[in-house]
C-alpha cells in the first residue's frame, strides 16, 4: 500500500530518514526544513538561519547522522554546512574554506566527520577554480 503526502514547501531535495523514523525535507524553493512524523502523519516547518534580514537559503543535499540523529543541510547560498540538532532544536553553522559551494550529498565517515564535495559545474565557477571534497570533523571545532 502506498500512501502520498503533500509537503508544506515547495521543492523537496534530499530527504532522508533519521535513526528513529522521522523523515527529514529539505524545501528547497523555500528554504525550509520540513520534519515528518510517519506515525502521526503530521509535518513541522523549521525555519533555516540565515546570515541577514530579507537573505534565503537554498538547502540541497541533506543527510542525518545514524548515531546521534543530527541533521546536515547544505546551505548553498550562504557557503555552509548546517547541523541541525533536534533534541535541543538548534543550528550550528559551519562555514566552508571558499565561496561558491554547491554540495550536492552529504555522507559520513565511520570517524564521526561529513563529508561533501564541491560540485560546481565548471569547477572554474568556484571562488579558487578547483573542484573539492570537504570532510570536516566538528568535535574538532
Amino acid at each position: 500500500e502506498v500512501t502520498e503526502y503533500d509537503v508544506p514547501h515547495v521543492g523537496p531535495r534530499r530527504l532522508r530518514f533519521g535513526p528513529d523514523g522521522i523523515l527529514w525535507i529539505p524545501s528547497f524553493d523555500e528554504g525550509k526544513l520540513m520534519r515528518f512524523d510517519p506515525q502521526s502523519e503530521s509535518f513541522e516547518s523549521i525555519d533555516l538561519p540565515l546570515m541577514g534580514v530579507n537573505e534565503y537559503e537554498t538547502p540541497y543535499a541533506l543527510n542525518v547522522h545514524h548515531d546521534t540523529g543530527d541533521v546536515w543541510i547544505a546551505a548553498n547560498n550562504s557557503d555552509r554546512l548546517l547541523r541541525y540538532i533536534p533534541g535541543e532544536k538548534r543550528f550550528i553553522a559551519y562555514p566552508m574554506p571558499s565561496q561558491v559551494v554547491w554540495f550536492r550529498d552529504l555522507e559520513f565517515t565511520t570517524e564521526g566527520e561529513v563529508c561533501t564535495s564541491n560540485s560546481n559545474l565548471p569547477a572554474y565557477a568556484h571562488e579558487d577554480g578547483l573542484p573539492a571534497f570537504f570532510c570536516l570533523d566538528p568535535d574538532y571545532l
